[in-house]
């Protein structure tokens, strides 16, 4: 418990200052989604080509630095490459047809309550990252039952 613990909150420690520390995102889904659980915060994952220009997290970086780092510190943050073959793995478990692809899963981790492909723009992140700040699924919303297995 201890040792996921660490891991938590090395996963989560993505609360930069407004002197400018880096947002710090993991890059192991099944770290992040043991940290969503153990943290009962929910968790914001990126999949994208690394390799592409339009990769979504240089997009992130765009959206000005005091505002971002706020609405990520609600989140445990994970991104995936998917050049490499776990990131391939973590796709087929999200169903990934096109690149970048962000998903938010609520705080228990069980359901996708936000899913996105494509760029987003900053007003359309903003009111992503707050709207599912809380990481609560609402009844009757298009929330679906996430995958929490990964087989790599």
């Amino acid at each position: 418990m201890m040792k996921c613990l660490l891991i938590a909150l090395a996963v989560v420690a993505s609360a930069p200052t407004p002197a400018g520390k880096e947002v710090l995102w993991g890059d192991d889904y099944g770290a992040a989604l043991e940290a969503t659980k153990d943290l009962q915060k929910p968790l914001l994952i990126v999949i994208d080509d690394s390799a592409q220009s339009k990769s979504q997290l240089r997009h992130v970086e765009a959206v000005p630095e005091k505002k971002n780092a706020e609405l990520l510190e609600s989140y445990v943050l994970c991104h995936v490459d998917v050049t490499t073959e776990y990131g391939k793995r973590v796709a087929e478990v999200f169903e990934v047809k096109q690149y970048p692809f962000t998903a938010i899963l609520d705080k228990t981790g069980e359901k996708i309550i936000y899913r996105m492909t494509g760029q987003l723009d900053d007003s359309d992140w903003i009111t992503a990252l707050d709207t599912h700040k809380r990481g609560e699924s609402r009844s009757g919303s298009a929330s679906r039952k996430s995958r929490s297995t990964c087989y790599t």
